[in-house]
């Protein structure tokens, strides 16, 4: 995520003004329920705070950012019927072009 917006930055010529730099998701989320930063996160990780009222969303619309997304698996242990399942969907979500909706 932070290449990519370090890459929006020098696209748009602009410049966020970093006051930290956290990979801890809880961690984020106290700042911005303290009022003392913003962050961007995906949907799910802060849907319970939003939906408690805790945190306020608000959705990045344009410029569009995307990452990518890996589904990794072991290729010496057998995946499970559950594992199987999610790969499968997973699968199917990526070549239909996205989830529903």
């Amino acid at each position: 995520m932070r290449r990519l917006l370090d890459k929006y930055q020098q696209q748009e010529r602009t410049a966020f003004r970093v006051i930290a730099e956290a990979n801890a998701i809880p961690q984020l989320i106290e700042l911005v329920h303290a009022g003392l930063a913003h962050t961007i996160l995906s949907y799910e990780a802060v849907r319970k705070e939003a939906m408690r009222g805790e945190v306020s969303l608000r959705r990045i619309k344009a410029p569009r950012l995307t990452r990518p997304v890996f589904l990794c698996r072991s290729d010496v242990l057998p995946l499970s019927m559950a594992a199987t399942a999610v790969a499968d969907r997973v699968s199917r979500i990526i070549i239909d072009g996205g989830l529903p909706g």
